[in-house]
């Protein structure tokens, strides 16, 4: 229960960025649908690409802000855009979601990208 306990986006607050829209409310629904071993482990992957950490620390707890993920234009992504990360703020970027299956695929992106964030 590490995992899940450390990565508590559910509680994640969001930074003074553009609307997130329903991304938030989406992203906690995505996380409170894991289940068993499987869901923890995802959450430690999640961990791992939001603060480039490999391990959870000590204490359990690192504070995870949320923000809009923006591009040059000032403008808030679409739905199609995944997921960004920012390791040095400990920061999520969203695009603005308005479907679990979209946010589903972006966190997906994210993963998918995971052994970037993993130390040789």
């Amino acid at each position: 229960m590490l995992a899940r306990s450390s990565l508590d986006l559910a509680r994640a607050r969001p930074s003074g960025s553009p609307d997130l829209g329903m991304a938030g409310a989406l992203l906690r629904k995505w996380i409170s649908s894991f289940e068993g071993d499987e869901g923890e482990a995802t959450c430690l992957d999640v961990f791992k690409c939001i603060t480039g950490r490999r391990a959870v620390p000590v204490h359990g707890h690192l504070s995870i802000d949320l923000a809009a993920a923006v591009g040059a234009d000032g403008r808030v992504y679409d739905g199609r855009a995944g997921a960004e990360a920012a390791t040095c703020f400990n920061q999520l970027k969203l695009p603005r979601y308005e479907t679990l299956a979209q946010l589903t695929a972006g966190m997906q992106r994210l993963l998918d990208e995971k052994n970037r964030f993993s130390a040789a």
